[in-house]
């Protein structure tokens, strides 16, 4: 039988010639121009911003209730740092009239909005004293939980929610005592700027943890006298006295004088 054929040997491979001088070309760097570059984009880690802390008015009232003015932006961030580093199981009560805007960064909040001149309803107070009960509940879970309560301004509504609170929870026999001890704390309020009603609704507190209900019965009101009016105005200008009713927390009606 004839012979298998020898296979073709594989061909030598050729090499490529090195380039020479003439024509390699060195690879130049492109300098990067920072003259139109964007500036880097701004630290989203939290610090606390001390000179924003204190145009909040932050006080603690004890290790574990807060209170601040309203949060505006960009106060709302320091105060969400504040909160994120020192207190991470904390709840924030805004009392005011005005809700936080939807960027807000803040967290785990509830809004109790009502006007501020009259006190908030009955209703609404122990209501708020029986949820911060319940939020501080148990010794020991309750060791790290911390609320920030704030209105408008930090004054009136506040120190009387907060009151109320310390009263409700037993810190204080009185709101008395408990408003004595609060006012201390906030020398920027005195006592004359917490309005008659709110000086009323917390002593209402101290009747309803004594089994003492306010009455129920409907009363008529036939005459209202305003005295000192002329004090509290400049002396070009007018005033015209008025009455609102409130319900609620809610303005039912208004009569101005005749």
């Amino acid at each position: 039988s004839p012979s298998p054929s020898p296979s073709p040997s594989p061909s030598p491979s050729k090499k490529r010639p090195p380039p020479t001088s003439s024509t390699s070309k060195p690879h130049k760097k492109k300098k990067k121009s920072h003259k139109n570059s964007p500036p880097p984009p701004p630290s989203t880690s939290p610090f606390l911003d001390i000179p924003s802390l204190n145009s909040l008015s932050l006080t603690y009232i004890t290790s574990h209730l807060l209170t601040c003015s309203y949060p505006h932006p960009p106060l709302s961030l320091s105060l969400h740092h504040l909160l994120l580093l020192r207190h991470p199981n904390h709840l924030i009560y805004n009392l005011s009239e005005t809700p936080y805007p939807p960027t807000t960064p803040l967290r785990n909040y509830v809004e109790c909005t009502f006007p501020g001149h009259p006190c908030p309803g009955l209703k609404l107070l122990a209501g708020l004293c029986m949820s911060w009960g319940e939020f501080f509940k148990g010794k020991e879970e309750g060791t790290d939980k911390v609320i920030v309560v704030h209105c408008l301004t930090g004054g009136g509504r506040t120190i009387t929610s907060i009151v109320s609170l310390l009263t409700y929870t037993l810190t204080f026999p009185s709101t008395s005592s408990s408003l004595t001890y609060v006012l201390s704390l906030l020398p920027k309020t005195k006592k004359k700027d917490i309005l008659p009603t709110q000086h009323r609704y917390m002593g209402y507190i101290d009747k309803l943890l004594n089994n003492v209900y306010p009455s129920t019965r409907c009363r008529c009101l036939n005459k209202v006298t305003c005295t000192n009016i002329r004090s509290t105005l400049n002396d070009n200008a007018r005033g015209r006295c008025y009455l609102q009713i409130f319900k609620d927390s809610k303005c039912v009606r208004t009569q101005k004088a005749e």
